[in-house]
Parts: structure tokens; sequence; C-alpha cells
């Protein structure tokens, strides 16, 4: 990758808006944590995805102190004036250091901006495949973003035009541009016509007019940029966050992405924020020693304490590798020595439980000890093929698939499964999994549905479509809402009249009655929501315009409140239900747990509402 691709960091602005602070240092070079500018977590990032060849663009009033940090040769000097466009910036990069760029594309970063590496990944792999230029694409920012970013409208898979001024339509850029080598020459001629205030976004409308300009849509990615001492404080905070992010693995199983990262980044983090400078590997030996710990309380037939302890190594497994990453001494003996640890821990847990099964009689001797050998040879086959295959698309693919392989999915489901007396459920899943992920590999098997394509018949949309109108759909949610709530006072006092005088058969009457009322609702439901979603579609582009909420988060709001709205609808036939066929005491629960479903949906709302129109509420002051 770093043959292909080379990094360039604008880095030769004034930052007027962060004076005091932007007096003495550059934006790039103010602090995120003790020691890290934000200059060098760029730096840091690059190199982590591969882009050794890096470059920063810099005025000459700043070149000596970039020069201290990232070295001579890495600087490039260019004639900047307070009020130039950036692209300016980028025109004369181009022009005094063409040799540097040559056949080469160029990942562009602003450098006030910080941002995960699932961000970097992304837009790299997009650009495998792309000739055109691409940018990333936030569609859902909020508040100040909206106003500050640079907005973006997309038609297709293509940007066909982008400015300040524009409303939020599709989104906003997130400050990284990648730029194939063909499409260079273009700079000169944009910088030609705008002269020195030439911006990004007009060599992005140049382009976008011709068709030239992608994107890659990084909406779930953390990033944010600095401009204000705010923002300065906000990304400080930020910073960790993404660090946390940038922790999680490629390869990671389901189990670890969803529940084992968000406690063992925390913990990585702690270690690190607190600068207790713990070996990797003797964290490794300390999470093995839980593990084998696991291993003989199932052996002394304490099952539910092995399988908590065995969880808790699970959870506490990445550490090891986080704190390396962190402090930046990763080392192919640690990774050696977590890989023998990992395959001790999983051979003792697994014969432990098949002995605990056997020694209470819960299973047969020749089945367990059958089920186990398939179950833990499929197991070290997983962690062998996945270093062993070079295809690591493949591979992070497959085992992020159903049945999920991994070692996360394997020290969940055995725990569990060992604890409510069913070990060999979890033998068999494991054992599933892991056969089923070596054979896809060798085989180079995916799964694609294949051979239903041709049972499909084609859909399409009316000859001519014809937008619905506003009125008919008013209509048709006040209509589903009456029924709804007609529907609901006969159902509730339907069931309480058949319970009361329906004889020997009013258990029976009344589960009908409730069945045909919740069935009824259901579709009344899908009415309300659907009618619903029409007058919100309506509402949608001046909201967009107006306001300067963009689609995705307009969206976003719309669903929860929809949300909410259903649950108060589907509560009264619920609780009907749930009565019909349970005690009180569950009823009661039940009825609290919506309860606070529905709370906290509705604070949700309120929150997100709030940060939609923050940048109406709290309008930013131009510098």
């Amino acid at each position: 990758m770093s043959d292909e691709v080379v990094g360039l960091v604008i880095a030769a602005g004034y930052g007027t808006r962060l004076k005091p602070y932007s007096e003495s240092y550059p934006k790039s070079l103010l602090e995120l944590e003790p020691g890290v500018t934000v200059l060098d977590y760029l730096i840091g990032l690059f190199k982590e995805v591969g882009i050794n060849d890096f470059y920063v663009v810099t005025r000459a009033e700043l070149q000596d102190v970039f020069k201290s940090r990232v070295g001579e040769s890495r600087v490039l000097v260019v004639d900047v004036s307070l009020g130039d466009g950036n692209l300016w910036t980028l025109h004369q990069a181009l022009s005094r250091y063409g040799e540097v760029f040559k056949g080469r594309k160029i990942l562009l970063t602003m450098s006030d901006h910080i941002y995960e590496k699932a961000l970097l990944l992304k837009v790299l792999q997009a650009s495998k495949n792309s000739d055109k230029v691409l940018l990333c694409l936030d569609r859902s920012p909020r508040g100040g973003e909206v106003s500050e970013g640079l907005k973006v409208v997309v038609d297709g898979d293509v940007v066909v035009s982008s400015g300040k001024g524009l409303p939020p339509v599709s989104g906003i850029d997130t400050g990284v541009f990648i730029i194939p080598n063909h499409l260079l020459e273009y700079v000169g001629e944009v910088v030609k016509e705008k002269g020195r205030k030439a911006s990004l976004a007009d060599f992005i409308n140049y382009l976008g007019g011709r068709g030239l300009v992608g994107f890659v849509d990084v909406t779930k990615c953390l990033w944010t940029d600095i401009d204000t001492p705010e923002d300065l404080v906000k990304a400080r905070k930020l910073y960790w966050r993404i660090l946390s992010k940038n922790l999680i693995k490629e390869s990671d199983g389901v189990v670890s992405r969803f529940l084992n990262r968000k406690v063992s980044t925390q913990v990585s983090l702690w270690l690190y924020r607190s600068r207790v400078k713990v070996s990797p590997n003797v964290i490794t030996a300390l999470v093995g020693l839980l593990g084998l710990a696991a291993s003989v309380a199932v052996f002394y037939g304490n099952a539910l304490l092995g399988a908590s302890l065995a969880i808790l190594n699970s959870i506490f497994d990445g550490v090891d590798g986080e704190v390396a990453r962190l402090y930046k001494i990763s080392s192919k003996f640690g990774a050696l020595l977590d890989t023998l640890t990992d395959r001790v821990v999983d051979t003792a847990f697994m014969f432990a439980g098949i002995y605990y099964m056997i020694a209470y009689e819960f299973l047969d001797v020749r089945f367990a000890l059958v089920l186990g050998f398939i179950a833990l040879s499929g197991a070290y086959l997983v962690s062998y093929v996945s270093n062993f295959v070079e295809d690591k698309e493949l591979v992070n693919k497959l085992r992020n698939s159903f049945p999920y392989p991994t070692r996360d999915v394997r020290l969940f489901i055995l725990p569990i499964s060992l604890a409510l007396g069913r070990f060999e459920v979890g033998l068999a899943y494991v054992a599933l999994a892991s056969w089923f992920y070596v054979a896809s590999v060798v085989k180079g098997y995916r799964v694609v549905g294949r051979g239903v394509k041709n049972l499909v018949l084609e859909r399409r949309s009316l000859i001519p479509e014809v937008r619905g109108y506003l009125k008919m759909d008013v209509e048709e949610l006040f209509l589903s809402v009456a029924y709804l709530a007609i529907l609901t006072y006969v159902t509730v006092n339907l069931h309480a009249l058949t319970l009361k005088y329906g004889g020997e058969l009013s258990m029976l009457l009344s589960r009908v009655v409730v069945l045909v009322g919740v069935i009824l609702s259901a579709y009344l439901i899908v009415k309300v929501v659907t009618a619903s979603l029409k007058i919100a579609g309506y509402v949608k582009e001046v909201v967009v315009t107006k306001l300067w909420v963009t689609p995705t988060v307009y969206e976003k709001i719309v669903l929860e409140a929809l949300s909410i709205t259903t649950l108060v609808f589907v509560k009264p036939f619920a609780l009907v239900f749930l009565n019909s066929i349970t005690t009180a005491e569950y009823v009661e629960v039940s009825d609290l747990l919506i309860n606070a479903l529905t709370l906290t949906l509705m604070l949700k709302l309120m929150y997100d509402v709030y940060k939609a129109v923050e940048h109406l509420i709290h309008p930013r002051k131009e510098a």
C-alpha cells in the first residue's frame, strides 16, 4: 500500500479562530494527550494502515517546528498567506515537489481533523477499485458540525456539488480525500480559474460536474475537526473514544465486538491514561491463569464459578494486545505467548467440562470424548487456518459470519452451556461452527444465496409514477388511529366480559379475543406507521433546507418518534395478552419494562432533537 499511496497533511493555515492558543502553536501541534499532538496521532494512523511515505505541507515560518517533529525530508514548504484557500496550498505542493507524487495517489487530510482508523481503511479499500476522487461522507452530522462543515450533494454513487452554504441534503465531508494521480492536473485548472482563494470545495464542484468524484460512507465512524477552543476541548474527549474504537480488530468476533471489547478497552485505556505500564506478557500470563482457574473450578465440581471465570478470561483476553498497541510495544514473542496461552486454556476448559459431565453422569463417556475431540480439533484448526490463509478479507468475512467460529464466541457459548448443565450443546456448536469455517476457507466457499435469482419475478414501479397527496395520507393516518383506539377499547372490555361470563369456555374465549385483537392491531399499527412515514417524507425537504438537519438525522428522529408511538399502541394489547397466559406479577413487571423503555426512548428523542437543532439555538460566532 505504501508504494501506491502517499499521505499528505495540509498544515499551512493560520488558526485565527483558535487564538490565543494558535499564537504559540500551529493547530496540528496542539496536544490530545500529554506528548501526543494532532499531527503525531495522524502520522501514527498513517503507519498503522500501511502508509509509511507521508509529508506535511506548511508555510515558511512554521517549517522549523515541523521539521523537528517529522524530519526535514518530510516537510514541504509552500507560499501561503492569510486568506489563501486550501486548494492553493495543494497546488503549491504539487508545483514545487511534483516528483514526490509522481505515479501515486494522494491521501489528503486536514491537519486539524482527527478520526478513527476504520475511516482510513474504508477509503483506502474503496480507492483500490476507483479512478475517481473519493471523499469521506458523514450522513448524520449534528449541531455545529452541520453549520461548519462542507456540505455535499450526491446523486447515486457520485458527488455533484459541495459548499458550506448548501443545506445538508446528503451530509458533510470529513476532511479526508483520495486523489488519483491522473486527476491532479485538474488542481492547476481550478487554481487558474479561482486564483489563490481556490478551495477543495471548488475542486470537488469542478470534477463533480464531470462525474469524477465519488464518496465513501463513513457515517458510523468517529471524527471531528478543531477550529475553536471549544472544539479542542471536545476533541480531547472524543480522542479517547476514538482510541477505544481503534483497538478493535477487523478479525474480532461478534461477542468480542459487542461485549468483550466494551470492557477490555476501558481497562486498557485506564491503565494507559494512568501511565501504569504493565508488560503485555505479564497480562497474558495473568489472564491465562484466570482461564486455568476456571478449568480447576469446573474439574472440582463448581460449574457456575468455572463458567464465570471462563467468561472473565474471554473478556480480559484482549487487554494484553490493547496495551501493547497503545504503548507501541507489540512483539512477535508476545503474539506467540498469547496464542499458546489461548490454546492451553481452551484445551483445559473443554476437558474439564467433559470430565464434569461424565463425572456427574450427564453424558455417556464415549459420546463425550468423541464430541470433545471433534470440537477441540476444530477450534485448533480455526486458529491455524486463519493465520495460514493469505486472503484476510475472506478470513475476516467468514469469521464474522454465522455460525461464528471465533474464540470469543466459543468462550461465551461453552461456559453458559456448562452452567445450564448442557455442555454437550456447547461442544456441538463449537464443532459445527469450527468445521464449517474450516471447510468454507479451504474450498473458498461463500454463502451468496445461489440459484434463487431465477425464482424471483421482476418488481418495478407503475408507469408513470405519481406522487401521493399529503391530504390523503393525513386522512389515512387519522382513520387508522381512530380504528386502533376503538379496537383497543373493544378488545380490553370484551376480554374482561368473556372472563366474567364465559363460563367453562371463558379462558378459551378470552384468548381468542386477545389473538384477534393482536392480529388486527398489528395490521392497523403497520398502516399508522406507513402513513406517518409518508407524511414525514413531505416534511423532510423543509426540515433539511430550512433547519439544516441532515436527512439521516431527521429519519432517525422520525423512527424514534414512531417507535414511541408504536409502544403506546402495543402496550394495552401486550398486557391483555400476557394477562391471559401468565400471572399478575409477570404482567406488572412487563408493564414496568414497557414504561421504562418508552421513557428511555422519549429522553433519547429529546436529546437527538436538541443536538439536531443545536446550531440554531447556539449559533457559532464568526471570527
